[in-house]
């Protein structure tokens, strides 16, 4: 599937699972069997709520639902203007979706066995160092897919580095409620932290293992800074052109960035198809450029960043 933001799925995609007969993999198999089963002398009531806090089963508002709830609660605490919503949640959702086609496409690329299973049938992974419990189950119930990486930590860590970049840091106090738990509410000052905790609550159900939710925090950060940087930027962070001077058949320009990289400035007669027509490095108070060749009426100018 094509992603709607960035460029290609290669540059954010995952690194593999570790193998089956490596002690990475013993260590987050037996991490996740001792934390997660129904019954656990290690999980903690905490623990377990934050597990059914943020389950979000497919009845819910589901991960990203949650997350677009997160951030209208601190849209509404920061007094966001209609255009800064529009902005926000365009971001959000770009930045979730994209998350999405890459989790799912690294799930059944790798096909990766549930904890679950491979608690039930350890006997099978040619690993000294894990213990096979066939009556071992789930605190919660695994869905019907395979397990790496973990969408909660991916939709989580993307979220919270949009909702991060839009206001400028990560500490934010906001408050959380869940369709699993109506009623329960819990309080936060760092978007980061609330991802973290997120990411937990799938080892605490027994759902995942640390290293889908390590992966998957990983590919939704690159994903979350990728579409806060190079999308809807606010307007006050383009580069702009300005008509200096016109006359008959002349148009002078100046182009203005907003950073310290290279600007093109391109022409297009209809809006649709644009071509450059000169670049420069990032100069301090803008360029300027003399189009000789310019039937005002007819043309647009824009400028773009290219590096």
């Amino acid at each position: 599937m094509t992603p709607f933001a960035l460029p290609a799925l290669e540059p954010f995609s995952s690194l593999p699972p570790p193998a089956l007969s490596s002690s990475a993999y013993a260590t987050a198999l037996n991490q996740v069997q001792a934390l997660g089963g129904k019954v656990s002398t290690l999980r903690t009531a905490r623990d377990s709520e934050t597990a059914v806090f943020w389950s979000d089963f497919s009845y819910t508002s589901m991960p990203p639902g949650h997350w677009h709830l997160i951030a209208e609660g601190i849209a509404v605490s920061q007094t966001n203007s209609l255009v800064d919503n529009a902005r926000l949640f365009a971001l959000l959702s770009l930045a979730q979706a994209d998350t999405g086609i890459l989790c799912w496409e690294a799930k059944f690329r790798y096909n990766l066995w549930r904890p679950v299973t491979a608690i039930q049938r350890a006997d099978e992974d040619s690993n000294p160092l894990t213990h096979a419990d066939p009556m071992w189950d789930h605190f919660l119930s695994s869905p019907p897919f395979p397990a790496y990486f973990s969408g909660h930590s991916s939709f989580s860590a993307a979220s919270a580095v949009v909702l991060a970049d839009f206001y400028g840091r990560d500490t934010l106090p906001f408050k959380a409620s869940s369709d699993s738990l109506p009623g329960v509410a819990r309080d936060y000052t760092s978007l980061a932290d609330c991802a973290d905790e997120v990411g937990m609550s799938r080892i605490y159900g027994g759902i995942h293992y640390s290293f889908d939710n390590t992966e998957g925090k990983e590919v939704g950060r690159k994903v979350g800074n990728y579409v806060s940087t190079h999308f809807l930027l606010p307007v006050s962070a383009l580069p702009s052109v300005r008509v200096s001077q016109v006359r008959l058949g002349t148009v002078e320009l100046t182009v203005q960035g907003r950073g310290t990289g290279r600007l093109e400035l391109q022409v297009s007669e209809d809006l649709r198809t644009f071509v450059p027509l000169s670049s420069s490095m990032f100069v301090p108070g803008g360029w300027r450029y003399t189009d000789t060749n310019a039937n005002f009426a007819s043309k647009f100018y824009r400028a773009v960043e290219t590096e």
